[in-house]
């Protein structure tokens, strides 16, 4: 599907401080490995975690979607063991 991308302020300080590319990041909602369902948003939407293996290492996403918006909470790369 194709979404229009906002981030919030956190979801876009996070990226910033995270040093994640916002290609990847939308990547990874546009075509999950993983999605779970969370809780309702406050956007009207359903806020989901989005899990992707991008490079080598498993980008997690956290976002709303409702209809073609996409407002992106947080994104961060899970720990590798």
């Amino acid at each position: 599907m194709s979404y229009r991308f906002h981030y919030t302020r956190h979801g876009a300080a996070r990226k910033a401080l995270r040093e994640l590319n916002a290609d990847s990041v939308d990547a990874v909602v546009r075509a999950p490995d993983r999605k779970t369902r969370l809780r309702s948003g406050t956007h009207g939407g359903i806020v989901f975690a989005f899990e992707k293996t991008v490079n080598h290492a498993t980008l997690k996403v956290v976002a709303e979607i409702y209809r073609e918006e996409c407002w992106i909470i947080t994104a961060y790369e899970l720990d590798q063991e």
